[in-house]
């Protein structure tokens, strides 16, 4: 066991190593540090009411005296309610959450994001979640917009092929059907078209004539 020197000399050792990190020493700081963070931050006790957060999540919920002790229920309609509190009860259960949800802002704004969602300890005693939102919804459009000009694009090429396919029958049949003698032949002299005229005098079909000196 160690004596009361070792044990004060591993706290001072301790002490030194975070200072010596600049780590902050007060709860004023890590606030405000916290604060910082632009993503909004919370945390539910048991009951699932915010007991804490950061200002960007007070921002989102139009202020902390507003939303503070209070629950999804106060803010959301209670289908999106519900499937919060079922993700809150998978975390209390020893589930890391990380998942994408919708939500309205409190300026009537629809937004994608994306929470994660873990349990911790407090002070009493209990079960709490601390949570990281990270609004997507401007992501989510550009992927969305991407995807509609992919689609777009693929159905002009398929537009365009269709048109290019269109007009080579349309070629095809005019050299077909004419009565000249019709031919291509390649570098090495081979023949590489042939129209139906010149495979008639020929007394020859498609296949034994194309690709032949």
């Amino acid at each position: 066991m160690d004596s009361p020197k070792d044990k004060r000399s591993i706290d001072t050792s301790s002490q030194h190593n975070s200072q010596s990190y600049g780590l902050p020493q007060s709860t004023n700081s890590l606030r405000a540090i916290i604060d910082s963070v632009l993503d909004p931050i919370f945390v539910k006790d048991r009951q699932h009411r915010w007991i804490e957060g950061n200002k960007a999540f007070w921002a989102l919920l139009g202020g902390e005296e507003r939303a503070k002790g209070k629950t999804d229920y106060d803010f959301f309609p209670k289908e999106l309610a519900d499937q919060f509190w079922a993700g809150d009860e998978r975390v209390f259960a020893g589930e890391t959450f990380n998942e994408e949800e919708k939500i309205v802002n409190s300026d009537g704004e629809t937004l994608d994001i994306a929470t994660k969602k873990t349990s911790f300890t407090l002070e009493n005693g209990e079960k709490g979640i601390v949570g990281i939102i990270r609004d997507v919804t401007e992501q989510r459009k550009i992927e969305a917009e991407i995807r509609q000009h992919r689609d777009s694009l693929t159905d002009l090429v398929k537009e365009k092929s269709g048109d290019i396919e269109h007009q080579r029958r349309f070629y095809e049949t005019i050299l077909s059907t004419a009565p000249d003698l019709i031919y291509v032949f390649d570098l090495d002299h081979r023949f590489t078209y042939a129209n139906a005229a010149l495979l008639s005098m020929w007394g020859k079909n498609w296949k034994e004539a194309i690709g032949q000196p």
